[in-house]
């Protein structure tokens, strides 16, 4: 497998990327569920912090990932694929690039909203930018409904796989997965 993108395939550097991506997300969505449910204290600190080291890992590959599509342009679609489905993809694309960006700000902005300056697993501080409980509140509903938005794109773009993979067998899940490419 190329390091770079071909016409048909994703190289290794995209694949790569976009698979600790996923683990990242994952991860990141699961802490922050069990987060919603802890009472305060020092469990549940070291838990955000966990949840925020994740979150902001994600946006720095989330930032790589784009910069790199600038330099090594995503492979053509098939074919023959309908206009519907480029514009869908394109859609769903789009959306979950920005879930991946905007989350993790808001979920620093959550922190930095609130009264002190909050310690994340002892690496470094997120300051007080502002101090303001509607502020806080405001981001967290922000972060409640891009976390739905990316979990939304998520299980659409599960679905497109499944659907090119078994129905349309035309190539695309294997771009990305390459023990499904053909020939």
């Amino acid at each position: 497998m190329s390091f770079r993108n071909t016409d048909t395939h994703y190289g290794t550097f995209g694949v790569a990327v976009h698979w600790l991506m996923a683990v990242l997300l994952i991860a990141a969505f699961v802490i922050g569920q069990r987060m919603e449910d802890m009472p305060r204290g020092p469990d549940k600190l070291q838990t955000v912090g966990y949840h925020a080291l994740l979150g902001m890992t994600a946006l720095l590959f989330a930032l790589a990932r784009l910069a790199w599509r600038r330099l090594d342009p995503a492979p053509e679609m098939p074919d023959g694929m309908p206009k519907w489905e480029i514009l869908a993809a394109k859609a769903v694309h789009g959306a979950l690039y920005l879930a991946m960006l905007l989350l993790p700000l808001s979920g620093v902005m959550i922190l930095a909203t609130l009264p002190e300056p909050v310690p994340v697993l002892g690496l470094f501080q997120v300051p007080v930018l502002i101090a303001s409980q509607g502020a806080h509140e405001a981001f967290e509903g922000l972060h409640g409904a891009l976390a739905k938005v990316l979990l939304f794109g998520f299980w659409l773009h599960v679905a497109a796989t499944l659907w090119h993979w078994y129905l349309r067998r035309d190539g695309v899940a294997g771009r990305m997965i390459p023990h499904l490419r053909r020939g």
